[in-house]
């Protein structure tokens, strides 16, 4: 799912929606003007990662525990799976703040800790 959303309240809500009946780990993508935020949901933590579109800065993931291991099962966009590193998941709290930074700025947010991939 790709989502575009000019009303920030809209957005979230949409994203809480999903993440609270999430049934799997589910990536979704939400474009915020200078870039793409790819947005990990579900019941074992969520995860961020920018794409800038213009190029001229790197992807970053946010980063919870870098020392924590493991894999967790993701389905992008509902279909295509892949396999998040565990160090990556933050809290939806965590995540809910830092998707509002992004939207709002066009900016990753300062608020959780990042790293670049």
């Amino acid at each position: 799912m790709n989502f575009d959303f000019s009303d920030l309240d809209a957005l979230l809500d949409k994203l809480a929606n999903i993440n609270a009946s999430a049934d799997r780990q589910v990536a979704v993508s939400v474009d915020y003007g200078t870039g793409v935020l790819l947005v990990g949901l579900g019941p074992f933590g969520c995860f961020l990662q920018t794409t800038p579109s213009d190029g001229a800065e790197r992807n970053w993931v946010s980063l919870a525990d870098a020392a924590a291991s493991g894999l967790v099962d993701y389905w992008f966009h509902g279909a295509h799976h892949s396999q998040i590193p565990r160090k990556y998941l933050i809290s939806w709290q965590s995540a809910l703040s830092a998707i509002s930074d992004c939207v709002s700025t066009g900016c990753r947010s300062k608020g959780i800790t990042c790293e670049e991939i």
